[in-house]
């Protein structure tokens, strides 16, 4: 029995040598003298996360706004948009703001990502729905939003 305990430690404490190099936990590492602050951290420098591209938004303007409206809140107004796209399976809905061209008025798009080759179906089947909240200063200096898509534009009065 005792020698199966130490050659379970043995090969515990080998492993630790290959695996965790810098690591408390190697047993080489226990009489070095080598203070924390020399110590290399275990945070990597460089953030897997950050060396992936940035994913582009591949949604495209929907087919048809249907209705907008403005509705007060407590602290600003949502602007709630009803649409249909092309297609059935749109998703990843946004509304994303236009260029501003000083006229008093801002100008946003509904955008949807749709599956390449989903099937057209029904009218009921294509809707689709999206709100964004603006605050008070948001909406103080534009009397009107215009709601465009791929085929209209819908104006709602602030």
């Amino acid at each position: 029995m005792r020698t199966f305990v130490s050659i379970v430690i043995l090969s515990l404490a080998l492993s630790g040598c290959s695996s965790i190099r810098n690591s408390k936990v190697n047993p080489l590492n226990w009489f070095n003298g080598e203070t924390q602050s020399t110590q290399k951290s275990l945070i990597p420098e460089e953030n897997m996360l950050r060396r992936r591209p940035k994913e582009v938004y591949a949604g495209t303007p929907v087919y048809f706004v249907t209705a907008a409206a403005l509705e007060k809140t407590l602290d600003g107004k949502i602007l709630r948009i009803d649409a249909k796209s092309d297609r059935i399976g749109a998703a990843d809905i946004r509304i994303e703001d236009l260029p501003d061209q000083d006229d008093g008025i801002l100008r946003v798009v509904v955008k949807a990502v749709t599956p390449l080759g989903a099937p057209v179906g029904s009218e009921r089947a294509r809707e689709i729905a999206a709100a964004r909240f603006f605050s008070q200063q948001d909406l103080e200096k534009y009397k009107a939003i215009d709601v465009n898509s791929a085929n209209n534009v819908l104006r709602v009065r602030n």
